[in-house]
């Protein structure tokens, strides 16, 4: 079973970071999609007009949760 991205967000803890404020923003957003892609993540966030920093941060828990997913696959 692969790891979606919601459950991802929702075992992250929130640190004191950009990508924890998303993270934390994340959490807590009932119409956060349970993206495949960055590609349909991104054109949520930007659908919702997320700044351009939301956005960057956004990119970095991407790239966290395909690194987790990786790692979940090698268990």
């Amino acid at each position: 079973m692969t790891l979606s991205f919601r459950t991802y967000i929702h075992r992250r803890r929130i640190a004191s970071t950009a990508a924890g404020d998303f993270i934390a923003d994340a959490k807590v957003d009932p119409n956060l999609p349970n993206a495949t892609t960055w590609q349909e993540l991104r054109n949520y966030l930007v659908d919702s007009g997320a700044s351009e920093n939301a956005i960057k941060a956004g990119r970095i828990v991407w790239r966290g949760y395909l690194a987790a997913r990786r790692n979940a696959r090698s268990l």
